[in-house]
């Protein structure tokens, strides 16, 4: 199966809110020898780029939002372990939070795998912090 059809469907699984599919398509990039970073970058974070767009056009509300960043989060889930961390003599140390009075932590876990995968340690506070 060719890795631009993988992608497209992990993304089009994200912003169908499909959590099986989105899980169906992180197995598929693993056996097609897909880098799991490339997977998470190209395909789910494409996917959560549209599902902004269309929540700023209007076109989608709040729990079509959750229920992609939920399929989204089930295929990070399984790509996780296959990503390549970056190991430094000096790993630098991150702290990261979501605001008091903001529940949603769509974001915040994107970067905390991103920064995970490059090699970075994250402390995650997690979300409503004061």
């Amino acid at each position: 199966m060719e890795k631009e059809e993988i992608l497209k469907n992990l993304a089009k699984s994200v912003v169908d809110g499909d959590e099986e599919g989105a899980k169906k398509w992180a197995e598929e990039a693993i056996k097609n020898n897909i880098d799991a970073y490339e997977a998470i970058m190209n395909g789910l974070a494409e996917g959560m780029r549209v599902v902004s767009e269309l929540y700023e056009k209007g076109e989608y509300y709040v729990p079509e939002v959750l229920l992609s960043a939920s399929a989204m989060n089930a295929a990070v889930e399984i790509l996780k372990p296959h990503i390549k961390v970056e190991k430094t003599e000096k790993p630098i140390t991150i702290v990261l939070g979501v605001v008091e009075g903001d529940i949603h932590d769509i974001g915040k876990n994107l970067v905390k795998t991103m920064l995970e995968s490059a090699g970075f340690n994250v402390i995650d506070l997690g979300k409503d912090v004061p």
